[in-house]
């Protein structure tokens, strides 16, 4: 049996599934020119724990987001589907009959990462609600400042094997322990019509007043975005390079913050002012006690996981790991929250010799796993109290999540449910498949390493899916 897998994704030659055994398919499969290189590690079990595909399974791969697997099966094994962080209201100083607060409205911070996040109502909506709490509670005016205590988190958080590509941009924004708008901004760019001209910076929603941006983005004919942000924790610059389409007069990318409370400080306090409740920001001696007059719950974990994992948010699986942490303050690390998710997948009784997690969100390639590893995680998760919703946290085949695009209209449609990873160099999927047969399986792909582009392995790899949903006994 011949396969082309020409470069053009030309049509291919392939017997039907009757005529030809899995494994004969993954022979040639692995064989294709920019695959004979890379490191790759496949295994497919059925029902029964029996071996369905096998290819280097007890290797250890660099798994990017398939990672958060581990870490979101952790967080509701240890956590439970309907944990939640809380953010506590309370302020320092007495309130008069007036309505005066003679002192500082305080906001005690509790990892939560939700907070402000468009995913949730935004930052309109949050203030909005704490607005009416304030109000609700007699608070006409805060002759203070507000304040943002932060005790469950270090100031500082940026994970030491994160690149300098990543860590500007919005899906390298680091976890905070007053997390604020998903620790992202929005950059507005203008164009000029000429290729190769220098573009400019319009506005950042929210405004980030205390950063100063250098934009060295050229215009370019194409009409990819390939901008990036640079810049981290401790700096107020942040340089723009790559490129982006010619002739826009609003181009948007987001960064990542670098300072969420100071950000949040400014934005809540304006907020309250603009609408009815001034916060003046006078010095005040600090007050012996502290009265609480409102707890702040995030979603449950059950619906953040959903999003986790079907839209591979890595500032949420960092908060899951750092949680199952049990130090708080300046003595928890990003590190310390990936072993806490490793002694929670050991105690699941799954062998972790060769698993090496650095984060929590699979973003460092300092991160290793093995194929077995992944699959036996899945095949405890199918098996667990909350196997329904940890399963219909994953993506569907041509339905939904980072699974839709990949398999519209393909015979694989419906019939997967799984996590996918990249980054450069990594392709990655695991999850859950049920054949053209009814047969129900658990997979895992990893290929690191892979010549040529990143669109032509990921077409490979639904290739081999696809066959594999086509398998028969």
């Amino acid at each position: 049996m011949q396969l082309v897998f020409g470069l053009s994704f030309c049509a291919q030659t392939e017997k039907p599934a009757s005529e030809s055994t899995l494994q004969a398919y993954f022979n040639q499969w692995v064989q294709q020119p920019n695959l004979t290189s890379a490191s790759i590690g496949i295994l497919v079990k059925n029902e029964l724990g029996e071996i369905v595909l096998e290819h280097n399974s007890n290797t250890s791969l660099v798994p990017a987001s398939t990672q958060k697997l581990l870490t979101t099966a952790s967080a509701l094994e240890q956590l439970g589907p309907k944990f939640r962080f809380e953010t506590i209201l309370a302020y320092k100083g007495e309130l008069n009959e007036d309505g005066v607060l003679k002192g500082d409205l305080i906001i005690q911070a509790g990892g939560d990462p939700t907070l402000g996040s468009d995913r949730f109502g935004g930052i309109e909506a949050l203030g909005k609600s704490w607005l009416s709490v304030l109000k609700a509670n007699g608070i006409q005016s805060i002759a203070g400042k507000l304040l943002i205590e932060n005790t469950v988190f270090p100031k500082y958080l940026t994970p030491r094997t994160w690149i300098w590509e990543d860590i500007g941009n919005y899906y390298g924004a680091t976890p905070a322990g007053f997390s604020f708008h998903d620790n992202y901004y929005q950059m507005v760019l203008r164009s000029p019509n000429e290729t190769g001209a220098l573009c400019e910076v319009v506005k950042t929603t929210p405004t980030m007043d205390h950063l100063t941006f250098d934009c060295q983005v050229t215009a370019a004919a194409n009409n990819s975005d390939n901008a990036y942000i640079f810049g981290g924790e401790g700096s107020e610059l942040r340089y723009i390079k790559g490129t982006i389409p010619k002739g826009r007069s609003t181009f948007s990318i987001k960064g990542s913050m670098d300072n969420p409370e100071l950000l949040a400080q400014k934005w809540l306090s304006n907020y309250f002012t603009q609408n009815g409740v001034e916060v003046v920001g006078n010095e005040f001696q600090a007050a012996t006690t502290t009265t609480v007059f409102h707890s702040h719950k995030s979603p449950e974990l059950s619906q953040m996981i959903q999003l986790t994992n079907k839209y591979s948010i890595n500032l949420y699986a960092e908060h899951f790991a750092l949680w199952l942490n049990e130090n708080r303050g300046e003595k928890l690390t990003v590190e310390l929250g990936a072993q806490s998710v490793k002694e929670s997948i050991g105690k699941m009784g799954i062998e972790t010799k060769g698993m090496f997690l650095v984060d929590g969100s699979g973003m460092s390639r300092f991160n290793a796993v093995t194929p077995n590893q992944i699959v036996e995680l899945l095949r405890y998760m199918r098996a667990a109290e909350n196997a329904e919703i940890f399963i219909n946290s994953l993506s569907v085949a041509g339905e939904s999540g980072t699974l839709r695009s990949m398999f519209s209209g393909s015979t694989a449609a419906g019939k997967i449910k799984a996590k996918s990873g990249y980054m450069e160099r990594v392709r990655s999927y695991a999850g859950y498949i049920e054949t053209l047969k009814g047969e129900k399986m658990t997979f895992c792909i990893i290929v690191n390493n892979y010549e040529g582009s990143a669109a032509e392995t990921k077409y490979q790899i639904k290739k081999l899916l696809e066959r594999i949903v086509a398998h028969t006994k």
